[in-house]
């Protein structure tokens, strides 16, 4: 922990999602540089070597540049039946032309942007929710330009969010980034930003796969996996 917050958050946020997980796996690694620590988790993650299951679901709530093998790993992740959430970032929308150069730009992972949550006055119910933007602080989106748009991006219709025909759209799916409380350093203090909704939904990947181990439990296929394809298809 040593003052910082994201890793209590990251792991409370799973835990608070899916309160019945049985095991909470968390990934550090030395290295020459940052992109190369990120790639030996990456590696970690998709083929383990220190005696922990593969894990179903992934939250990333960091950002390194990435290297020449971080794709084929994100590839590794969808064709295992893994799903990957990333974080998209706290600082607003992409200036057209910009390159995040991190696991934004893979296509083999899915984007998480954050929203303000209202819920009634019971605290019980969903009623609205929003584009998370704090000032100063906003949920990561736009589109880059140096990534093809995917097959699963294709066929929709950009004209009212002001996505991209061309390029690689993000985040893809989103989740309440506001308001968060969390327990670090034995302090009780409220946070926000994409870090909370990222391992929100890996926390739903979780529930999901507990789903499918129940109905469908000789079927490897039940796993969710890569969810970019069917939430795409779901929105055409």
């Amino acid at each position: 922990y040593d003052g910082d917050p994201e890793a209590p958050l990251d792991i409370e946020m799973v835990i608070a999602m899916a309160p019945g997980v049985s095991q909470v796996t968390v990934y550090e690694s030395g290295g020459s540089t940052p992109s190369v620590i990120q790639d030996n988790i990456l590696n970690e993650i998709a083929y383990p070597t220190q005696g922990e299951p593969l894990p179903l679901q992934v939250s990333s709530s960091w950002f390194e540049l990435i290297t020449p093998n971080t794709e084929d790993i994100c590839k590794q992740f969808s064709a295992q039946g893994q799903s990957f959430f990333q974080a998209a970032g706290d600082s607003g929308s992409l200036i057209p032309g910009m390159d995040p150069e991190n696991l934004e730009d893979c296509t083999n992972v899915t984007i998480v942007g954050g929203t303000e949550l209202t819920m009634t006055g019971s605290g019980t119910s969903w009623q609205s929710e929003t584009t998370w933007n704090a000032g100063g602080y906003a949920t990561g989106g736009g589109y880059i330009e140096t990534v093809p748009i995917p097959l699963y991006q294709k066929g929709l219709n950009m004209s009212q969010n002001g996505g991209s025909t061309m390029y690689r759209n993000f985040p893809d799916v989103a989740l309440v980034a506001d308001g968060i409380e969390i327990v670090a350093g034995g302090t009780v203090s409220t946070v926000g930003g994409t870090s909370a909704s990222a391992p929100l939904w890996a926390g739903i990947a979780a529930l999901a796969n507990q789903q499918a181990a129940q109905y469908r439990p000789f079927f490897k296929t039940g796993l969710i996996g890569f969810i970019n394809p069917a939430i795409y298809s779901i929105g055409k």
